[in-house]
């Protein structure tokens, strides 16, 4: 075992540790409340792990993005596996996890950086034969074309916003397509 693989187990160790003290500290009633909440299944912890997995690799690392086609024209192309994995987050964020803001909320944060990357959205202007050249100023990939992924970015974007009362993307500069 590597010593970042033990650092982190210790962490998780202490984390986890702190959460039983505090577990045993709460009065009965919010035991019992929090005991009648309904839980994940291990499929559904399974697919949030699998979604943190695939969010958390290197940047420009898609190896575990199953693609059929390298020019991502079809409906297994990456930019509808990430924004699927954001609907099912905030689905299992609002729906059973609400107190666990702060990991979906990297999560999200994660996974919308990845759709902001070129090798997400930049599929249009190599797989189109009718693109002569590029358009003048290349400032803005989905002005124009893109409808699909736009609108699966805003809609990422206004979940993010919706989920955890914030307004980070709609500021100056927060959405930078790399």
């Amino acid at each position: 075992m590597s010593t970042t693989q033990t650092s982190t187990l210790q962490a998780s160790s202490i984390r986890l540790k702190g959460a039983q003290e505090l577990g045993e500290q709460l009065p009965t009633a919010v035991k019992q409340h929090i005991a009648s909440l309904p839980k994940l299944s291990r499929e559904q912890a399974g697919h949030l792990r699998h979604f943190h997995n695939f969010a958390s690799q290197i940047d420009g690392d898609w190896s575990s993005f199953g693609s059929r086609d390298p020019g991502q024209e079809w409906l297994d192309a990456i930019r509808y596996q990430l924004a699927t994995m954001s609907y099912g987050t905030a689905a299992a964020h609002f729906h059973r996890l609400p107190a666990l803001r702060g990991p979906m909320r990297e999560l999200f944060q994660k996974l919308i950086r990845k759709m902001l990357r070129r090798d997400v959205w930049g599929y249009g202007i190599f797989v189109d034969p009718d693109i002569k050249e590029l358009r003048k100023p290349w400032a803005d990939p989905i002005k124009e074309e893109n409808i699909m992924y736009s609108g699966h970015l805003l809609l990422m974007v206004a979940l993010y916003g919706m989920l955890f009362d914030s307004d980070d993307y709609e500021k100056e500069g927060s959405l930078t397509f790399n």
